[in-house]
């Protein structure tokens, strides 16, 4: 299927046209683990190029396939790059499947170094296409953690527009019209050094109060500075678990543990390898019992002849453990 839609792109690139002269895939940023930058890229981090497409061919889109290279001319190396679309329904209306129904495929020709080659490509069947004035941010191109290694700081690195299986790079209207876009690279940046900072839980309170007898919950929740992804939550001390993944903290107590000292210290960790210990949140734990109630029989009048008995049933409800 997707040697055809190659196939077909490539006739109707035969049949050329003025349409496109204002459209164009751009760079819409890129993330580079601490910020935004125009220039440079931090090595030991994830990067990923957020890729728009603004449609001013007066025509619908119906077609497409477009390329992409990687490319260090100071001869740095990577993680091998991932390429893939954006959702686009939530800010257009209508997402990828509803555009191009007849599939969208990505293409991957990397190894991590020297030109890595990423492409994307699709048609519609009975899809709505890209609409003429469609202006949005579309797909990514990500090269993964670790990223680049710190001994290529101060090198450099490119992202630019390749052919990739056909010699073509384009888009094609429901009538069999080329569209040439625009490409708004080369993209090329410096190579530096960002270091790394941990995740920070907040807030991280102070103490938390429970009562003795039902589970006690918590739902931690910590930011990181660069945005590193995924967060990962451990407990240092202290009792219960931790989901690693959500941060949900949870612990059944008992008892004992009424008027007993007692704390956790939980932290979050980012892929980057930052040190556990660098902003531990400790939360004092305070557990607190209280005392079953009489029910009946309390500021009850009995009368008791001289010499004579009285039964009284006292009840009593339970407490905080009822």
């Amino acid at each position: 299927m997707a040697i055809f839609v190659i196939l077909a792109i490539s006739v109707i690139s035969s049949n050329q046209s003025a349409y496109g002269q204002s459209s164009a895939i751009y760079l819409s940023k890129v993330e580079t683990g601490y910020g935004t930058s125009t220039d440079t890229i931090g090595s030991g981090r994830k990067i990923v190029w957020t890729m728009a497409m603004r449609n001013n061919s007066s025509e619908t889109l119906f077609a497409h396939t477009n390329g992409f290279r990687i490319y260090s001319p100071s001869g740095a190396s990577w993680t091998p790059p991932v390429i893939d679309t954006l959702d686009i329904a939530s800010s257009t209306g209508f997402g990828w499947g509803d555009r191009l129904d007849g599939g969208i495929f990505f293409e991957h020709f990397t190894t991590g170094s020297a030109a890595d080659t990423v492409g994307i490509g699709g048609f519609q069947i009975h899809g709505v296409g890209f609409e003429d004035g469609f202006d949005a941010d579309a797909f990514t191109i990500t090269i993964p953690i670790p990223g680049i290694d710190s001994i290529y700081d101060g090198g450099t690195i490119c992202l630019d527009s390749s052919f990739y299986l056909i010699n073509n790079w384009l888009w094609a209207t429901g009538f069999g019209e080329a569209v040439f876009p625009d490409w708004s690279g080369p993209h090329c940046y410096t190579i530096v050094s960002t270091g790394n900072n941990a995740p920070t839980i907040t807030p991280c309170v102070a103490s938390l109060d429970y009562d003795h007898c039902p589970l006690a919950e918590y739902q931690f929740f910590a930011i990181d500075p660069e945005n590193d992804t995924p967060i990962v939550y451990s407990l240092v001390s202290g009792p219960g678990t931790i989901d690693s993944v959500t941060g949900y903290w949870s612990y059944q107590p008992s008892i004992t543990d009424v008027g007993a000292a007692m704390s956790i210290e939980a932290v979050a960790n980012d892929p980057t390898g930052s040190n556990l210990s660098a902003y531990p949140c400790n939360v004092a734990l305070i557990f607190t019992n209280i005392a079953p109630t009489v029910r009946v029989g309390c500021n009850s009048t009995v009368s008791i002849s001289n010499g004579g008995t009285a039964n009284i049933d006292f009840d009593a409800d339970g407490g905080d453990c009822k």
